[in-house]
Order: C-alpha cells, then structure tokens, then sequence
C-alpha cells in the first residue's frame, strides 16, 4: 500500500488520494461570527478549525500535527497535542476523527494555508498529510513588514539642545 519514505496526500473535498482516509468535512470559522471565513481576518483573529475525517484503515498510535503555512512555504506554526503529553490515538477503520482547534491569526497580511498530518508515533505506518485543508487571508496595513504580530508600542520623542522632550508619536 505504501512506499517506505514516500508521502501520501489527502485532499479536504473527499478526493483522498490516500485510501487510509477520506475528508468528510471541514470548516473554517472566526469565534466571534461562528460562520465561514469568507473575507480577510485582522492580525490576531481567533479562528476555530472544524473537520471530520473518515477513517478508512487501522492508524494506530497516531499522533496529530497541525500547521500553518504561508503561501511562500515558510512554516509559520507548527504544533500537536501528543508534543504536550497527550498520547497518541488508535484509530480504528469505519471511525471519525473530529477534531476542533482553535487559534490565533497572530501573523501580518498575507494568505495563510493549513495543513493536517497524521503520523504514527513508532513510524510503522507512512505519514498522510493533509494538504490545502482550509485557508486564510490576514489584512492589515499598519505594518511594514514580517510574518508575525508583535503588538509593538512606540513612543517617539523629539528634544533640542537643553529642552525638555516633546513627545510627538505615542502609538500603542
């Protein structure tokens, strides 16, 4: 079924090109609309990451990655909830795996991709990544540049020879 090394890919419109699983729905959302991301999101937006995936052959000890990818491939985020001490699942063919993440957009403008991998802790089984799962647009313009929000405070002082200073920018 697999090849050692080689990466299977699965697609969110249930055109799973890995027979292990099928994508039955997914769901990208802002917490406080509760509705389908149809525009851009401000820097810092909290965002809810819903789906069910079928689960078509035994995945046993798997572990859940979750990552955010900027649209020039640069990693943004990547996490799971096994690297915190949970333990992996076994998941058994004819379930679902639902799962619910919530985060932040903490990233400057740009279009955002995520993407789902399942693993299996002892690396028995070939990894299935789940690519272009849900994506997202960041719009603001009051930075410059980068890829992440740091939620600067300026303040910008001004002062001629034995004057006091004057502040003349105070953003925060």
């Amino acid at each position: 079924m697999s090849v050692k090394g080689r990466r299977f890919y699965a697609s969110p419109d249930g055109q799973a090109v890995d027979s292990r699983l099928t994508v039955q729905d997914v769901r990208l959302t802002e917490m406080t609309h509760r509705a389908p991301i149809k525009k851009a999101v401000e820097p810092r937006a909290a965002l809810t990451l819903e789906a069910r995936i079928n689960i078509n052959s035994p995945l046993p000890r798997c572990r859940v990655n979750f990552e955010v990818i900027r649209n020039d491939g640069l990693i943004m985020f990547s996490g799971s909830p096994m690297v915190d001490c949970d333990p992996p699942i076994d998941l058994e063919a004819g379930t679902s795996l639902d799962l619910r993440i919530h985060f932040r957009a903490n990233v400057l403008r740009g279009t955002y991709r995520i993407v789902l991998h399942l693993v299996d802790t002892n690396k028995l089984w070939t990894p299935i990544e789940i690519s272009g799962l849900a994506s997202f647009v960041v719009h603001e313009t009051t930075r410059v540049a980068g890829c992440a929000e740091l939620d600067p405070a300026y303040e910008l002082s001004v002062s001629a020879p034995g004057a006091s200073p004057e502040l003349v920018v105070r953003a925060v």
